[in-house]
């Protein structure tokens, strides 16, 4: 897959493409909790037992931590992450270069953020995904870890655990 190109879903009995659904085609529940169906697709239909699982693809951001104790995006400084909840991106906006952005290293987010205030995290992403060379940009994103809170005050072990338990990371 090269940069820029998009990660999408096979088409899976849910949708009506290949038929009614059979214990093969069920899907693993992922870490976050949430159930994805895979289906190996033939010119003669689906392959049982196909032995792949998809999931979310796990991925590192920063965030501004904002006055009121919320995550706010780096860029878009009056988005605020949800606490415990799923961000989706409006219909048709990976197309024109919205979604989520995440990183494929920690390295590489620790070089582009840093200062007071700054919150280093990992998120799983799934749905419409588009990989680029140094991250991804998808269409559903949730926090699952808070990694570190960097800065005087904000960046106590205190406020690191009060984080974690707001967003459920």
């Amino acid at each position: 897959m090269s940069n820029g190109q998009h990660r999408q879903p096979n088409p899976t009995p849910s949708s009506g493409s290949i038929g009614p659904a059979n214990p093969a085609n069920v899907g693993a529940t992922s870490p976050t909790g949430y159930t994805f169906r895979t289906t190996i697709l033939t010119p003669f239909g689906a392959v049982e037992e196909a032995g792949i699982r998809a999931g979310e693809i796990r991925a590192y951001r920063a965030w501004r931590l904002g006055p009121d104790g919320l995550l706010r995006s780096m860029y878009m400084a009056d988005y605020v992450w949800t606490p415990k909840d799923i961000e989706k991106a409006h219909d048709n906006h990976i197309a024109i270069g919205y979604g989520f952005h995440a990183y494929k290293t920690m390295e590489r987010v620790r070089g582009e953020y840093c200062g007071f205030g700054v919150v280093y995290g990992e998120v799983a992403l799934w749905g419409e995904v588009v990989e680029h060379e140094w991250g991804y940009r998808a269409q559903y994103a949730k926090i699952i870890r808070i990694i570190e809170v960097r800065g005087g005050m904000f960046g106590s072990p205190f406020r690191k655990a009060k984080l974690r338990v707001k967003y459920g990371a």
